[in-house]
């Protein structure tokens, strides 16, 4: 089989530069099940492995099972967070992020990403390659009002 090309002999092919995405433009993206962050204007799916995820969610159920009795606040798992005031176009998923109610008390919700740091990210290492994304993004958390970062490799 042969493939004709509709460009001139000795045209010079262009690569064409990756598109910038806004957060406001990222919430308008159809729901097609994967969980992405905005870094530098590009989408960069989130992937974590199945015992990555068994730990976050062990992790937000003892959040929950703590908080819950003396109301101390809300626990999420997966939220996206566009909350770094120094890259307002940066929209970060923490595993796992907590809440306390004094935090949540004046919070409009209804934004679509978080525009408020949570107390508590807590950050489950899928591979040993992720580590360099996970430096830039708990260097990142300590900016905003968040004041504790958990992260962690698990046992494979």
């Amino acid at each position: 089989m042969t493939l004709a090309t509709s460009q001139p002999p000795g045209a010079s092919v262009i690569a064409a530069e990756p598109s910038v995405i806004t957060p406001e433009q990222m919430l308008l993206l159809p729901d097609d099940g994967r969980l992405y962050e905005l870094v530098d204007g590009q989408l960069v799916e989130k992937q974590m492995s199945d015992l990555a995820q068994l730990i976050a969610s062990a992790i937000n159920k003892q959040l929950v099972l703590w908080a819950a009795p003396i109301g101390a606040g809300e626990s999420f798992v997966e939220a996206p967070f566009q909350c770094l005031p120094f890259r307002p176009q940066m929209v970060c998923r923490p595993d796992v992020a907590f809440f306390p109610n004094a935090r949540l008390s004046g919070y409009t919700w209804g934004q679509g990403n978080f525009r408020i740091s949570p107390e508590l990210a807590v950050e489950v290492v899928s591979r040993i390659g992720n580590c360099d994304t996970l430096t830039r993004k708990t260097g990142g958390y300590f900016r905003p009002r968040l004041r504790r970062v958990w992260a962690g490799l698990p046992d494979q």
